[in-house]
């Protein structure tokens, strides 16, 4: 059953529904492609910190996306959120609503893709973490180990 989520971000009421299975499944390749050399810092990354220690993460991210797939992507992956933002309703899939929600706040626009990918691919994410912070440990053992040599 697919469950939806709520919250709060800059004072928008957040709601979105998870994407029905093989609507999701058609977008990880994509998103392992987009997100896959960062992912682990961005499933770490907490949306309420300081916006200058996101930089790294970001621009990972970013730097993975071309206009056309970063639209495609948004588009796709907003397709089951409405905001409620001063008592308006926006259902966020249809562009020009995404374009009203968030025309004051672009960063208000990052975060809420941040908590529906979280929704929609949390396992996703969780798994590439544990996989990275693995990596990062048997990394840290070898340079332990080579050092003692």
């Amino acid at each position: 059953m697919r469950e939806s989520q709520e919250t709060e971000i800059r004072g928008m009421r957040v709601i979105t529904t998870q994407l029905p299975a093989r609507k999701a499944y058609a977008l990880v390749p994509k998103i392992g492609a987009i997100v896959g050399p960062s992912i682990g810092t961005l499933a770490n990354l907490d949306m309420g910190a300081d916006v200058s220690t996101m930089g790294p993460a970001i621009g990972a991210f970013f730097s993975a996306l071309d206009d056309q797939d970063s639209e495609t992507l948004m588009l796709k992956v907003l397709s089951n959120t409405i905001v409620i933002a001063e008592g308006v309703k926006y259902d966020l899939s249809s562009p020009d609503n995404i374009d009203r929600a968030f025309e004051s706040s672009f960063m208000a626009l990052f975060e809420v893709l941040w908590f529906v990918l979280k929704v929609n691919f949390s396992d996703f994410f969780d798994v590439a973490s544990k996989i990275q912070n693995q990596n990062e440990l048997a990394e840290a053992q070898k340079s332990k180990s080579s050092s003692k040599a």
